[in-house]
C-alpha cells in the first residue's frame, strides 16, 4: 500500500482500498512503516493531491485532523511531506485542516518548518505561499529558523538550485544585509554558498559571488566548514551534477595572484586539495562511461 501510495497512481490506490471491507479499511489506512509512516503520509510525499484525498475522504470527518497531525518517528507530519513534494495545491489543501500562521510553529524531530521543506523542494510558489500566509511581522523570523543541524531556509533554497527561489527569499532581508545572510553558517560551519555549489546550478554560484565586493571573493570562496572543505570542495564532489562548470565560474571569480592559493586549500579530513578531488572526478566519470 505504501509504494502504491508513494507511487502517484490515485487509481491503483484506490482500487486497492476497495478490496478491505469497511469493517478492515481503518486498520489499512493506520498500518505504519518502519519509520512510523502511514499511508496518508506516503501519499503526501508522492505530492499527488488526488490520493491524499482519496485517503482522507476513507477517514471519519471528526478523524482527519488527527490523520494529518500524526507524527512519523522523526517528528513529520502530512504538511511537512507535502511541502517537500513542491505541489502548492495539495500544501494549501493540507493547511486548511489548520489555521494558516501555524505551520511556523510545526516542526519535525530536526526542527524543520513546512517552509524548509518547501524551500528544499525548490518551489518558489510554495514557499510564496506559506509566507504569504505568515503574520508580516514573523517573516524575518520565518526564514531565519534554525533547524537542529543549523540550516536556515535560505541554505535550503540554495540546496534546490533555484535561483529565483533564493532571490526571492533573499527579498525579506534589506539589500544591505544580503551579504551577511549567504555567509550565514549551518551547523557544520558551511554557507550558503557550500550549498549552492552542490546544486550543479552556476548561475546561483555567480549570483551569490557577485553579492561581495571583489575583494572580498577569496574570503568568501576560502571559507571552510567544520571538516574543512570550501566551497570548491563541495563543487567538485558533486559528481552528479555540473561540477566542472560551477568551479570554473567560482575560479573565474577568483584574483589570479590567489588561484594557486585557493586551489590548494586542503580539507581537514583527508587532505584534499581541489586537484585531488577533480582527479576522483574524472575517474568516477571514466568509470561510469565504461559501464554496459
Amino acid at each position: 500500500m505504501h509504494c502504491t501510495a508513494r507511487s502517484r497512481n490515485s487509481e491503483s490506490l484506490k482500487f486497492l482500498l476497495s478490496l478491505f471491507p469497511d469493517s478492515q479499511r481503518s486498520h489499512c489506512l493506520c498500518m505504519k512503516s518502519e519509520a512510523g509512516a502511514t499511508i496518508l503520509h506516503s501519499a503526501a510525499r508522492s505530492g499527488n493531491i488526488k490520493s491524499v484525498k482519496l485517503l482522507l475522504d476513507h477517514y471519519p470527518e471528526s478523524q482527519r485532523r488527527q490523520a494529518v497531525c500524526a507524527p512519523t518517528l522523526d517528528g513529520r507530519i502530512v504538511l511537512h511531506y507535502a511541502a517537500r513534494s513542491g505541489n502548492l495545491g495539495l500544501v494549501s489543501y493540507i493547511l486548511s485542516f489548520w489555521p494558516k500562521w501555524e505551520h511556523l510553529s510545526l516542526k519535525s524531530g530536526d526542527e524543520k518548518t513546512a517552509l524548509h521543506f518547501a524551500a528544499r523542494s525548490g518551489s518558489i510558489e510554495s514557499v510564496k505561499f506559506l509566507l504569504s500566509i505568515s503574520p508580516k511581522s514573523q517573516r524575518r523570523q520565518a526564514v531565519c529558523m534554525q533547524t537542529r543541524s543549523g540550516h536556515i531556509v535560505l541554505h535550503y533554497a540554495a540546496m534546490s538550485g533555484n535561483l529565483d527561489l533564493v532571490k526571492y527569499i533573499l527579498s525579506v532581508w534589506p539589500e544591505s544585509e544580503h551579504l551577511q545572510a549567504i555567509c550565514m553558517k549551518n551547523g557544520r560551519q558551511g554557507t550558503v554558498l557550500h550549498d549552492a555549489a552542490t546544486s550543479g546550478n552556476s548561475d546561483l554560484i555567480a549570483f551569490l559571488l557577485s553579492l561581495s565586493q571583489r575583494s572580498e571573493h577569496v574570503q568568501v570562496m576560502s571559507s571552510q566548514d567544520d571538516r574543512g572543505m570550501t566551497v570548491l570542495h563541495y563543487a567538485a564532489l558533486s559528481a552528479r551534477h555540473r561540477s566542472e562548470e560551477v568551479i570554473r565560474v567560482i575560479l573565474n571569480h577568483c584574483p589570479k595572484s590567489e588561484l594557486l592559493r585557493v586551489v590548494c586549500i586542503q580539507d581537514g579530513e583527508h587532505n584534499n586539495t581541489l586537484m585531488h578531488l577533480l582527479s576522483g572526478l574524472q575517474q568516477y566519470q571514466k568509470n561510469s562511461a565504461n559501464k554496459p
